[in-house]
C-alpha cells in the first residue's frame, strides 16, 4: 500500500468516526485497522495456505502418474489390459484425492479408464506430455480438478492421465478461513476490551478537563479538575486549574469595578433622568451629545431626533456663546433664552451654559429650566396687581365724584341720586373685597358651610332679587323656569353667593337687551340648576380656564369688560365644597349655559359643618 491510500483510507476513517469523543474514535480506529490489518492477513495466510496444499496435490499427482507410468509399461508392452484395468482403479480407490485415471495408447486411444459412466471425450485429446509430466487444471461439474499427465517409455507406448481433485484442498482452505474468521471475531473482542478499558483510563482525565472546560464556560466559576496523574494530562489540569484561578479573580475583580460603576452611572441616571430641568452634552461643534428626558418633554422631540443635531436648531442664541467660547475657550454664564419647540411655539429658559475640557476636546454642558411659568406667573401677577387695583379705584372715583357733587347740589332730588350712585358703588368695591377674602379664606382652609336643608328656588329668587336693579339698568329680560321647587342640603349664604357670581357673569357678557334664563331639573337623586344666556359666548380654547382664579380672557386693564377674574371660580369652590359639580356649555355668539348639580335633601349626609376647601385650578 502506498502512502496515498493510506491517507485516503485514513480520512475515510476520520469521516465515518465523525464527531465523536476521542475515546469513541480511538476504539473506533482499532476496530477498522484491526478488521483491515485481519482482513490483509487472511487473504495472505489464505493464498499461502492454497498455494502450499495445491503445490502439494500436484506434487502427489505427479508421483501417481510417475509410479503408474512405470507400473503399466509391460502390461502396455504385452496388450495385458486387465492387468492395467485393475492398476488404475487401485490407484482411484486408494488415493481420495485422485478423481479419475486413464491411459492412453500412442494414438491417443483410450486404453483404460476409471469412469463409470463413459469415458468423456473431450479429455482425451487435453494436456499432452512431452518428455515430462504436464499438468492442467480443468473446472468441471465436479469442481476445479488438476490433469496431470506423463509419457509411457517417451510417449512411444501412451500416456498416463490422473485426474487430481481439489474438494479435499478446498474444504480445508475453507475450515482454515472459519478458523480464521472465529480467531479475529475473538481478537476483535478482546482488543475492544482492552482498548475500551485503556481508552477509559487514558481519556478519564481529559473527559474531567472536559466537563471542567464546558461548567467553566458555562459561568461556573468555582470549577476545578482533580488532578489525577503527573503526565501531560495532569500537567494540563493543574495549568487549567491555575488559569481558572486567574480568571476568576480577574472577573471577580472586573465584575466588582463594573457593578461599582454601574451603580454610579445608574446613580447618575436616576439624578439626570428625574431633574425637572433638561441637561444637555454638546461638542465643540454645537452637536448634541446627550440630553435627559427633561429636556425632550421641554422641546417636545424626542431622543433620536435630537441626538447628533446641532443645537442651534432648537436655541439660536446660543451661537454667542459658541462665538466667545472659540475665543477665550472658557464660558461659565447664567442666561435667558428662548428655545423653539417641536410645534413651533418658544418656551422661555434660564440656561446654565459651562464649557469643559474632557480628554483634549471642548465640551458644553447646559441645564436649561422651563421659566415658561414664571413668566406666566410674573404677567400674571402683574395683570393680576393692575386689574384689582383699578377695579379698586374705580369705585372709589366715582363714590368721590358723586359725594362732591351730592355737597354741592341744592336740589334733594338729584342730591339723594348721587348719593344712590355713591351708595352702589360702594357696594361695588365690597364685593370685590368679599371676593377676595372668599378667596383667602379659602385657600387658607378657614372657610366653613353650614348645611341645611334649603329651598333652590328661594336661593334662586333672592339671587335675582339681590341683583334686580343692574338687570333693570343692562335691560336684560329674565325667564323663569322653577315651576317645581327642590330641597338640597347646602349652606344659604354660600350657595346664594356662588349663584350670584353666575348671574353677575351672565349678566357681564350678556348683549343690549338679551335674556337670561334660569331654571331647574331634577336627575335621581341630583337637583340641577342652570343659568343661559343669550351673551357673547365663549371659545372652547378658554373654556378649560375660565374657572381659574384671577384668569379673564381680555386681562387688560382697558378690557371692554369689568371685574377681577375671581367670580367663576369662588362659584367653582363653594359648588364643589358641597360635594356638587358645575361645567359649562358655550359658543361664540350664541351665549352660554352654566350648569350646577347638588344632591337632593333627602339623599344628602347629615353634616351640620364643613371646612370648603380649595379646588385645583
Amino acid at each position: 500500500m502506498n502512502n496515498c491510500t493510506i491517507t485516503n483510507m485514513s480520512t475515510a476513517i476520520s469521516k465515518l468516526a465523525g464527531n465523536k469523543s476521542i475515546r469513541t474514535k480511538l476504539i473506533f480506529h482499532f476496530v477498522i485497522i484491526t478488521l483491515i490489518l485481519g482482513l490483509f492477513v487472511g487473504i495472505y495466510l489464505n493464498f499461502v495456505q492454497s498455494k502450499i496444499l495445491h503445490d502439494e496435490l500436484e506434487r502427489n499427482g505427479v508421483t501417481l502418474a510417475v509410479q503408474i507410468s512405470e507400473s503399466s509399461i509391460n502390461p502396455m508392452l504385452t496388450d495385458n489390459y486387465v492387468n492395467l484395468q485393475w492398476l488404475v482403479e487401485n490407484v482411484h480407490a486408494t488415493e481420495k484425492d485422485v478423481l479419475y485415471v486413464f491411459i492412453l495408447d500412442e494414438n491417443r486411444n483410450v486404453v483404460v479408464d476409471t469412469f463409470q459412466n463413459g469415458f468423456p471425450s473431450q479429455l482425451q485429446y487435453i494436456n499432452m506430455p512431452s518428455s515430462e509430466a504436464s499438468t492442467l487444471l480443468l473446472d468441471t461439474e465436479y469442481g476445479l480438478v488438476t490433469d496431470v499427465s506423463y509419457p509411457i517409455l517417451g510417449g512411444r507406448s501412451g500416456e498416463v492421465h490422473v485426474g487430481m481433485s481439489h474438494a479435499r484442498v478446498s474444504a480445508s482452505i475453507f475450515q482454515s478461513n472459519v478458523f480464521l474468521v472465529f480467531f479475529m471475531l475473538l481478537f476483535l473482542i478482546v482488543g475492544i476490551s482492552g482498548s475500551y478499558y485503556s481508552a477509559t483510563r487514558l481519556f478519564s482525565p481529559i473527559a474531567a478537563l472536559d466537563r471542567g472546560v464546558v461548567e467553566f464556560g458555562k459561568g461556573n466559576l468555582e470549577q476545578k479538575v482533580v488532578v489525577s496523574s503527573e503526565d501531560e494530562i495532569g500537567n494540563l489540569s493543574r495549568s487549567f486549574n491555575e488559569m481558572a484561578d486567574r480568571i476568576r479573580s480577574l472577573i471577580t475583580d472586573k465584575e466588582q469595578y463594573s457593578q461599582e460603576i454601574l451603580e454610579t452611572r445608574n446613580y447618575l441616571n436616576t439624578i439626570i433622568s428625574g431633574s425637572r430641568d433638561g441637561i444637555l452634552a454638546l461638542n465643540s461643534k454645537s452637536r448634541i451629545e446627550f440630553c435627559n428626558e427633561a429636556f425632550c418633554s421641554i422641546s417636545g422631540f424626542m431622543k433620536y431626533e435630537v441626538l447628533g443635531d446641532d443645537i442651534l436648531n432648537y436655541i439660536p442664541a446660543f451661537k454667542k456663546h459658541l462665538n466667545a467660547s472659540s475665543a477665550a475657550k472658557k464660558v461659565d454664564q447664567l442666561v435667558e433664552a428662548n428655545i423653539i419647540t417641536k410645534d413651533g411655539s418658544i418656551t422661555p429658559l434660564f440656561l446654565s451654559i459651562q464649557s469643559i475640557d474632557y480628554q483634549g476636546d471642548l465640551k458644553y454642558v447646559l441645564i436649561a429650566k422651563d421659566i415658561s411659568e414664571q413668566k406666566e406667573f410674573e404677567s400674571l401677577k402683574n395683570n393680576i396687581i393692575s386689574n384689582i387695583s383699578h377695579e379698586l379705584r374705580t369705585p372709589l372715583n366715582i363714590m368721590r365724584g358723586f359725594m362732591e357733587v351730592a355737597i354741592t347740589e341744592d336740589d334733594k332730588e338729584k342730591r339723594n341720586t348721587f348719593l344712590v350712585k355713591s351708595i352702589e358703588a360702594a357696594d361695588r368695591q365690597n364685593w370685590m373685597i368679599q371676593d377676595l377674602l372668599e378667596v383667602s379664606s379659602t385657600l387658607n382652609g378657614t372657610d366653613r358651610i353650614s348645611l341645611t336643608s334649603i329651598s333652590i328656588n328661594g336661593i334662586i329668587y333672592a339671587s335675582l332679587d339681590t341683583l334686580k336693579s343692574k338687570i333693570t339698568f343692562a335691560g336684560i329680560k329674565v325667564i323663569r323656569n322653577t315651576e317645581k321647587d327642590h330641597m338640597v342640603h347646602a349652606d344659604p349664604e354660600k350657595l346664594k353667593y356662588a349663584i350670584l357670581k353666575i348671574l353677575d357673569n351672565a349678566i357681564k357678557f350678556n348683549i343690549k337687551n338679551g335674556s337670561i334664563e334660569v331654571g331647574t331639573n331634577s336627575y335621581g337623586d341630583f337637583v340641577e340648576i342652570y343659568v343661559r344666556d343669550t351673551g357673547i359666548g365663549i371659545d372652547k380654547k378658554y373654556m378649560g380656564r375660565i374657572f381659574e382664579r384671577f384668569y379673564q380672557i381680555d386681562s387688560s386693564s382697558t378690557r371692554k369688560y369689568g371685574g377681577n377674574g375671581l367670580g367663576l371660580s369662588i362659584a367653582r369652590d363653594i359648588v364643589l365644597g358641597h360635594g356638587g359639580n358645575i361645567w359649562l356649555e358655550s359658543e361664540p355668539g350664541k351665549g352660554s349655559t352654566f350648569h350646577v348639580t347638588l344632591k337632593r335633601y333627602a339623599s344628602a349626609p347629615s353634616i351640620e359643618a364643613n371646612v370648603l376647601q380649595p379646588a385645583l385650578n
